[in-house]
């Protein structure tokens, strides 16, 4: 049976008991958490007591036999399995739906047409949509055609086995996880519509021999598009090699790695490419970043892809650089990567970052001298570190050199003159 139409319902909390909804009603809105009724066919209330239903929580209409449902123009959020293990066989989302979640309408083995209405602006909300590809796995809607789109947006590509896939024009996003989680080894080339403004995450990772994305020419500065995490793969290097590595990726790789040490720990060299404060991509030259081993596999996980300047590149993001030293136990390798995130942010470090980078100058300079590494302080004064400007502290050091009174002390003595 068709989902049907009409005006929206508005219940008392005696009514709505009544025909069997549970619900709970937060500040000024109301959120239904389960339903207790036998009815096939359910019209479910725009409000209760006056205050509008905006959420339908986690499995409240899992299982009971539904041929029939009518959500209300006020509905925002359809929670994780809300409406999963029912004989439903269309479903039309409100237009003014923000989220519907993974397993929201599964198992529905009837489930062959989904739609959305239309979009009612209220002067305060603007349209933000959300819809899991996962929201209605194992129904016949996800899986009738090779491209399932739902306004505007392609919730999965059912691939075939084809070497160019064309993304149909007007696609404004492509969902997470769009191609399922099957390898497809056929896929060599992905033509993508000036319309596509985002890929979430892992939309084309289990693409094994993917070469090239195409991009469809357009206005200059026309594409913004934004990727979500692992869009095109992950990179899983280890010591004794690659790991999942399509040839798209390795090509990235190629053009953005200059120099890697293939020492236990060292620094890998990134061309007009390296890590940001706050996400930020620095396209300033070549930059290095220190690499523990013990954070060998960790740190190549941490490599995004990101489109800038009509280009796809590599990216690493300071916070995520920075949750690796978190991880790292050893001093020597702490000092390592604090002296390339000082490189990296000083030129644009923040407030907040200035007694993170003193702490660990200061600690680097004591390290140095510990050690009478003379070539460490060497390096620190030509990437211009010492400077009271770049946070190290100079009476400090000054301290420290007179304690020692080595080789490297004596050195930084000269320097702070």
């Amino acid at each position: 049976m068709r989902i049907f139409t009409g005006k929206n319902l508005e219940y008392t909390a005696d009514q709505a008991v009544k025909e069997g909804f549970v619900f709970r009603i937060n500040g000024q809105n109301c959120k239904l958490m389960a339903y207790r009724g036998n009815a096939a066919d359910v019209v479910i209330p725009a409000y209760i007591n006056g205050k509008p239903v905006r959420q339908i929580r986690t499995g409240a209409f899992a299982g009971k036999g539904l041929q029939s449902v009518r959500l209300p123009d006020t509905l925002r959020v359809i929670w994780k399995d809300a409406f999963a293990h029912n004989p439903l066989t269309n479903i039309t989302l409100p237009g003014n739906i923000r989220q519907v979640a993974d397993g929201a309408f599964s198992d529905c083995p009837q489930l062959r047409e989904v739609t959305i209405g239309t979009y009612i602006p209220t002067g305060i909300e603007t349209r933000t949509v959300d819809i899991s590809c996962h929201a209605f796995e194992r129904t016949p809607y996800i899986t009738a055609k090779q491209f399932i789109i739902l306004d505007k947006m392609l919730l999965r590509i059912n691939l075939r086995a084809e070497q160019f896939l064309e993304i149909p024009e007007g696609i404004r996003e492509i969902k997470a996880d769009a191609c399922g989680a099957a390898w497809n080894y056929s896929v060599t080339e992905i033509g993508l519509p000036v319309s596509v403004n985002r890929i979430g995450a892992r939309a084309f990772a289990n693409l094994g021999s993917l070469k090239d994305v195409l991009l469809e020419k357009g206005k200059a500065g026309e594409y913004c598009l934004t990727l979500g995490e692992d869009a095109f793969g992950r990179f899983e290097r280890f010591s004794f090699g690659w790991c999942r590595l399509n040839h798209f990726l390795w090509n990235l790789y190629r053009r953005t790695i200059i120099g890697d040490s293939r020492q236990e720990s060292g620094r890998i060299t990134f061309n007009n490419n390296g890590a940001g404060y706050k996400g930020i991509l620095s396209q300033y030259g070549t930059i290095e970043v220190y690499v523990p081993l013990s954070c060998y596999t960790q740190f190549w996980k941490r490599m995004r892809v990101i489109f800038t300047n009509g280009k796809f590149a590599l990216s690493l993001a300071w916070k995520e650089y920075q949750q690796l030293f978190r991880e790292t136990k050893s001093l020597y390798d702490r000092i390592e990567m604090a002296v390339c995130m000082i490189q990296i942010t000083s030129a644009r470090a923040v407030p907040e970052q200035t007694c993170f980078l003193a702490e660990h100058i200061n600690r680097a300079v004591k390290y140095a001298l510990e050690k009478n590494q003379k070539e460490r302080l060497m390096l620190y004064r030509a990437i211009q570190i010492l400077q009271p400007e770049q946070g190290g502290h100079a009476q400090k050091a000054r301290r420290l050199a007179e304690r020692y009174g080595n080789e490297a002390a004596r050195y930084l003595l000269e320097v702070l003159g």
